[in-house]
């Protein structure tokens, strides 16, 4: 079904009540990953013995560094952290979903350099 409007993509989603979660991409086609393993390693200036979990911890060790004091109150534990890092934009192995089908739609339309791909999607379960 082709959505040319949020009148009509609100519809399609109406259309399919048992829907409880939403992932807005830009691409239907991509793969669910997250932005850590979206990464080519090849291209990482990190490299860790570790794998992609390695990497994270370093730049997740380095965020904490970095963004300790501009926090109102800092995260308790890793998953915390990562919430907060993955806010920020450092790649994590976090996947957002919303159980908001318009933050969804957000997030597939946000970055301008898709926005000519007729593959927009949103991914319900």
């Amino acid at each position: 079904m082709q959505i040319n409007s949020v009148v009509s993509f609100l519809g399609n989603i109406e259309s399919h009540e048992s829907a409880m979660m939403f992932r807005g991409q830009s691409n239907f086609s991509w793969n669910l990953l997250p932005s850590i393993a979206r990464l080519n390693p090849e291209l990482s200036p990190i490299k860790h013995n570790n794998g992609w979990q390695g990497i994270e911890d370093y730049l997740l060790g380095e965020f904490k560094r970095y963004a300790s004091m501009h926090l109102k109150q800092e995260p308790k534990n890793k998953l915390e952290w990562m919430i907060q890092a993955q806010h920020h934009g450092l790649p994590t192995r976090l996947l957002d979903w919303s159980t908001n089908p318009l933050k969804a739609l957000y997030f597939a339309v946000e970055n301008s350099k898709h926005l000519n791909s007729s593959d927009l999607g949103v991914i319900s379960v």
